[in-house]
């Protein structure tokens, strides 16, 4: 997870200099990406889980 928000902070920074987006975006970058590492995190964990009860 420290990775994923570390790699979020990067990205939105580097993107939104590359086009030069206001510094309201850098935030709604991070949260769409952090979101997205959760929600995906935890649906591999339920899969994991799954497999690893029914295996």
């Amino acid at each position: 997870m420290f990775a994923g928000v570390i790699a979020a902070i990067l990205g939105g920074i580097l993107t939104n200099l590359a086009f030069g987006s206001p510094p309201l975006d850098y935030f709604a970058f991070f949260i769409g990406d952090v979101a997205g590492l959760f929600f995906l995190m935890l649906i591999l964990m339920l899969i994991f889980r799954h497999i690893r009860i029914n295996a």
